[in-house]
């Protein structure tokens, strides 16, 4: 993989999964679980839909980070990428296990919580 396609730099999270004073699962709170990674994105379709009788716009896209044996077993849907003020839901991880040169994220934002 030519690392000058990976222009991006992201961060990955996940659900912290603290509790608010109520002893509730806190929605709001993430926990890093990788910085400034490098990654390429690729915004493929957009669409627009209507969440909680609002209409929002909604994009789909892939993101495509560098392969490692630890990303591609700790990744999974449920997790979220943030590029900036951006945030994307991950809704699907897909290493390339033949040659293991990347992973996919396959992702959308603007209908999201972040």
């Amino acid at each position: 993989m030519r690392s000058g396609t990976l222009k991006e730099l992201i961060t990955i999270q996940r659900p912290s999964g603290t509790r608010d004073a109520a002893g509730q699962v806190d929605p709001d709170a993430w926990t890093d679980v990788y910085t400034q990674v490098r990654a390429h994105i690729l915004h493929q379709t957009g669409a627009e839909a209507n969440r909680a009788d609002a209409p929002v716009s909604v994009v789909k896209a892939s993101i495509r980070i560098r392969y490692s044996a630890d990303r591609a077993a700790t990744l999974h849907a449920g997790m979220r990428v943030v590029r900036g003020a951006v945030v994307y839901d991950i809704k699907a991880v897909l290493p390339d296990l033949q040659q293991r040169q990347h992973i996919d994220l396959v992702s959308e934002t603007g209908a999201n919580n972040g």
